[in-house]
């Protein structure tokens, strides 16, 4: 009798032990899966994200930085000047100058808004923008790459497109086949000053590249000045108007532009 409650006893303690090993193999194995798991995640993170067209719109960013503060001039090249003053007001300044045989004009307006402001007055385009912008009577988003975690919201707090219908004479939309569209604009904040770059083009979703039917692309740059913020834009001009006759077009309707959207941005705040 003792001995089978002996042997009973050896083979209670024997599967016991068998069963903590079981468990323990098994316990092992699921820190393993979880370690693994966890950095795999962490190579994943770590792993630079793919942003469609992204690369298209930081090299224009990177040519508007050049090309609104020229950090190189060839004096003996007349295709690379400097920039040239032809309009000096207290809150509006023009200047053009040309560049890889273009004329580009550059202008540049003070305005009572703060950065952020400034920011959604002239480049964020989400839906509510048709409801206080008579430039606009349709205003989607498309994709929004900072809404879906896809930048550093530090470095580029806008990336997106957006379908827009213009409101334009019906003249100039037959000349120009200029209907619906979709549009990218993407901004990047400079690293080391409270500076913002921006670029705005005409966008092929499909294909994710610039939609060179249109070829539409403004740049240029957002800045802080005490209680004001300046916006500054850039945009190719003809080559063959004299420097009076850009400032002319330029004031009668770049500065009114710019000072009707602000206007009718602050009436909807």
């Amino acid at each position: 009798m003792e001995r089978k409650e002996t042997t009973e006893s050896i083979k209670s303690i024997l599967e016991m032990e068998r069963k903590e090993t079981t468990e323990s193999i098994k316990s092992t194995k699921m820190e393993r899966k979880e370690t693994t798991e966890s950095m795999i995640m962490a190579e994943l993170k770590a792993m630079p994200k793919i942003i469609p067209g992204f690369d298209i719109m930081q090299e224009l960013l990177n040519y508007a930085k050049e090309t609104i503060d020229p950090t190189h001039i060839d004096e003996d090249d007349n295709d690379d000047t400097d920039w040239a003053e032809v309009i000096k007001e207290t809150t509006f300044t023009c200047w053009t100058r040309y560049l890889l045989n273009r004329k580009m004009t550059k202008t540049q307006a003070f305005v009572n808004l703060t950065l952020d402001e400034t920011i959604e007055c002239f480049l964020d385009f989400r839906n509510d923008r048709v409801s206080w912008d008579p430039d606009f009577s349709k205003c989607d988003i498309v994709k929004d790459y900072v809404a879906e975690n896809l930048h550093d919201e530090n470095r580029i707090p806008l990336d997106h497109i957006a379908a827009i219908k213009a409101n334009l004479p019906e003249i100039v939309k037959w000349f120009f086949a200029l209907g619906e569209m979709d549009m990218r604009m993407t901004v990047e904040k400079d690293p080391e000053k409270n500076v913002y770059y921006y670029c705005v083009v005409s966008w092929d979703t499909q294909n994710n590249q610039r939609n060179m039917k249109h070829k539409i692309r403004k740049y240029g740059k957002i800045e802080q000045h005490g209680d004001q913020c300046s916006i500054i834009t850039v945009e190719k001009s003809g080559r063959w108007m004299p420097d009076w006759a850009v400032a002319r077009v330029v004031r009668k309707n770049a500065k009114n532009m710019i000072m009707r959207k602000v206007a009718n941005y602050q009436k909807k705040k």
